[in-house]
C-alpha cells in the first residue's frame, strides 16, 4: 500500500518554549515513515514549501498515494484542555480510515510525563472541513481525486506540560508508533487491540456495544420516528465492527423491521437462517461494513433494529442513520 504522509509546513507556529510545528511534526514523519515500511508498505513524506502545504498535496497525488495522512499540533482554544488530539476530515468515504487513525491514535498515547501516568489522549471529536468554507489543502486535494484522508491534530503546542512533551524526542516516537498503530490496523495489520474512545456524533448513534461471549445480541433499535415523515427515507449509512481476539471470528448482522421481515439485503449469507450478512473478522480488526441500501421505500417506515450474532468477543462501534427526501 501507498502511504503518503503530509506532515505539517507551519514554520511560523512556534511551540511553548522552543521549536515549531513544522519542526516536530515533520519530525514525527521521519519517525512513522520505518514503521510503516517494516510492514510491507510504501511510505513517502511530502513537506512542500507552502505554509498550507498545497504542493506537497499536489505531490502526494502524483506518486500515486492511495492513503493520505496529515500531521499537525494544535494550538489556540480550549485553554483547560491537556493531552488531547483532533481529527479534521472531509469527505465520509473516509471513514473508516480517519476513524481507524484517530481512534487508535488516542488509545495508544500512553507515556509517562513528569512523574503524570497518561494513560491515552482524549479525543475532541471529527471535525468537518468543507472546500470553500473551512477547507485545507492537505485533505481537499488528496480527496478530490479519491484519496482516503485524515488530519490528526495530534497534541496541543501552546501549553505545558503538552508542548514541553512535544519537544521530547521519546514522547514524539511514541506518538509516531500510536499513528503507525492506527495506519496498521486499518490495513489489517495483527497488532495488539486497543479499546474505543469517542465517536462521531449524528443525529442518531449506535454506541460501543459489547459481546462478551457467543451468542446473539439486540445491538440498536430505530425509533419509530419516521411515521410523521411520509417522503422521508432512512438507511444505516455503515457499521464498524471491531474484533479483539487474536483469532478470526465471523459475525452475521440483521436488520429487522419491526414486523421481522429483512429490510436490507447487502450480500448475504445463507449460513445462518435469516441473517442479512455475514462478515469474517481477521484478528485485532476493525472492518467498515457499507450498507447503503434503503431500509425501506415505503411511505411508512416504523421502527427497525440491528442484531449480530458472533462466535467470540466483538466490539459493535457505529452506526449513524441518515434521513432525507
Amino acid at each position: 500500500m501507498k502511504i503518503g504522509l503530509l506532515p505539517s509546513t507551519q514554520w511560523s507556529n512556534y511551540v511553548l518554549g522552543g521549536g515549531t510545528e513544522a519542526e516536530f511534526c515533520q519530525d514525527i514523519a521521519r519517525r512513522l515513515k520505518p514503521l510503516l515500511e517494516q510492514a510491507g508498505h510504501s511510505c513517502m513524506i511530502f513537506a512542500g514549501a507552502s505554509d498550507a502545504n498545497s504542493d506537497g498535496a499536489r505531490e502526494l497525488v502524483y506518486w500515486g498515494a492511495k492513503l493520505a495522512l496529515s500531521i499537525h499540533s494544535d494550538a489556540g482554544y480550549d485553554t483547560g484542555s491537556h493531552w488531547a488530539a483532533l481529527c479534521c476530515k472531509q469527505e465520509e468515504r473516509s471513514r473508516p480510515w480517519y476513524t481507524a487513525v484517530m481512534e487508535t491514535y488516542c488509545a495508544s498515547m500512553i507515556f509517562t510525563w513528569s512523574g503524570q501516568k497518561v494513560t491515552g489522549y482524549r479525543n475532541r471529536g471529527y471535525q468537518q472541513r468543507t472546500p470553500g468554507v473551512n477547507g485545507v489543502a492537505v485533505i481537499r486535494i488528496p480527496e478530490s481525486v479519491g484519496i482516503p484522508s485524515a488530519l490528526i491534530e495530534t497534541n496541543w503546542h501552546d501549553r505545558n506540560p503538552d508542548a514541553a512533551a512535544e519537544r521530547s524526542p521519546e514522547w514524539r516516537q511514541t506518538c509516531a508508533e500510536s499513528l503507525a498503530r492506527g495506519v496498521l490496523l486499518y490495513l489489517g495489520h495483527a497488532w495488539p487491540p486497543v479499546p474505543m474512545t469517542r465517536k462521531e456524533e449524528a443525529t442518531m448513534y449506535c454506541p460501543t456495544f459489547p459481546c462478551p461471549k457467543e451468542g446473539k445480541y439486540h445491538v440498536y433499535s430505530i425509533p419509530d420516528i419516521f411515521n410523521s415523515l411520509p417522503q422521508f427515507q432512512a438507511v444505516f449509512p455503515g457499521l464498524t465492527l471491531h474484533n479483539p481476539s487474536p483469532k478470526p471470528v465471523d459475525v452475521y448482522v440483521w436488520v429487522t423491521r419491526d414486523s421481522g421481515t429483512i429490510s436490507l439485503i447487502n450480500g448475504g449469507s445463507k449460513e445462518t437462517a435469516g441473517a442479512t450478512f455475514k462478515v469474517t473478522l481477521p484478528a485485532y480488526s476493525r472492518k467498515w461494513v457499507e450498507m447503503s441500501q434503503y431500509l425501506s421505500r415505503d411511505k411508512y417506515i416504523g421502527g427497525a433494529s440491528l442484531t449480530v450474532k458472533c462466535a467470540s468477543p466483538v466490539a459493535v462501534v457505529g452506526s449513524t442513520l441518515a434521513k432525507w427526501k
